[in-house]
């Protein structure tokens, strides 16, 4: 059985915006088979999308959180959400060469939803994210600069009011 999920696909700015004002964002467009790590293959443009922008960021180092909604045992849900982070790294190492080193997969379950577990749709989005392990100050200030010449202070991004201060 395969659940079906309504989800945007991630974007290259999504990603550089979500890092870079957060320091995560969630990974939307990669589905998994219901409750099994099995990326499914629709999965492939967000995928895509993913490996170009850690090629094109060779010094970035991330974490891939992988979550799941409330409904089932803990202890199922915390090994369920490590093994689809598990299985995302694999793909991004195996099938785009990003180096395994960069990439660090953990499972939290239930723990840290993205979304509201209160209904499907938003337990249909509690699956992945992508948070920034390691940044040299190099790194960070030449994202900065890139991102602040796209933006003007005071324009909504993300639904937050850029400020200053995010900087």
């Amino acid at each position: 059985e395969v659940a079906e999920m309504q989800t945007g696909l991630v974007t290259a700015k999504a990603i550089a915006d979500g890092l870079l004002l957060d320091g995560r964002v969630v990974l939307d467009g990669i589905l998994f088979d219901t409750d099994k790590a099995t990326i499914r293959p629709e999965s492939k443009p967000a995928l895509d999308v993913i490996a170009k922008y850690l090629q094109d960021n060779p010094a970035l180092q991330v974490y891939i959180v992988g979550h799941t909604d409330g409904t089932g045992g803990f202890d199922h849900n915390l090994a369920l959400s490590r093994n689809r982070a598990s299985a995302v790294s694999s793909a991004l190492s195996r099938d785009y060469g990003i180096a395994a080193t960069r990439l660090l997969a953990h499972g939290v379950g239930p723990l840290s939803p993205q979304k509201t577990n209160q209904n499907e749709g938003g337990r249909a989005r509690n699956r992945l994210d992508l948070s920034e392990r390691v940044a040299s100050r190099q790194t960070r200030e030449k994202r900065r600069e890139t991102l602040i010449k796209d933006l003007e202070v005071g324009e909504v991004r993300e639904g937050r009011v850029v400020r200053l201060e995010d900087f």
